[in-house]
């Protein structure tokens, strides 16, 4: 296995990459967390969000926010991005870790082709879980994400409101999973939990 192509990311970087195949070409969208630069001495810092051709490795367009480094659970991007559908199908959704506070997190939304804010919402507790959209029955799209303090989110992707939200025991570290209106996720409370949406 050989590289022909590398590019700088200014820290670790932990989420999985999300490919996105267009009639312009195939695009990643990725980022770090403040990880490395923390344990060089950094307490906080920038970490960046990026969309790169995936042909060679150009950077399209980054977003920067700030995060917190913390030796333990470190801030940043730690759950994977996910692309909006239906009428949000020109946006992309980040949830990203400790940004603020040790304790605090942000919900993003970027337009795919220029990563401007399409609107950003501040959350009272940080999350790992990586948001899912889906589509309802009425064909409109909704968001899931969990939370570090249990809260199970259900959201609107096109303004970042929660439509409603459900109290689970414990961090929502994991991504939930769905089948029809069934959706299933895992916490720290060693329980699995199945969700029909309704």
């Amino acid at each position: 296995c050989s590289s022909d192509l590398v590019h700088p990311t200014g820290d670790d970087t932990d989420a999985s990459i999300v490919l996105e195949d267009t009639t312009d070409g195939p695009f990643l969208y990725t980022g770090n967390e403040m990880d490395k630069r923390g344990e060089a001495g950094a307490k906080s810092g920038p970490i960046t969000i990026q969309k790169l051709n995936a042909l060679t490795g150009e950077t399209v367009w980054q977003y920067q926010i700030d995060a917190v480094f913390n030796d333990a659970v470190n801030g940043g991007l730690m759950a994977t991005p996910v692309l909006g559908t239906g009428e949000g199908a020109d946006l992309v959704f980040f949830n990203i870790a400790k940004t603020g506070s040790d304790k605090t997190g942000t919900l993003l939304a970027l337009d795919r082709k220029t990563g401007t804010v399409a609107w950003r919402r501040s959350l009272p507790n940080f999350g790992w879980s990586s948001p899912l959209i889906l589509t309802g029955t009425d064909g409109h799209s909704y968001g899931v994400f969990g939370d570090s303090s249990g809260l199970l989110h259900l959201f609107n992707p096109n303004t970042g409101e929660d439509y409603s939200t459900l109290q689970l025991s414990q961090n929502i570290e994991a991504s939930p999973a769905v089948y029809g209106n069934m959706l299933v996720v895992g916490t720290y409370a060693e329980k699995l939990y199945g969700i029909r949406i309704s």
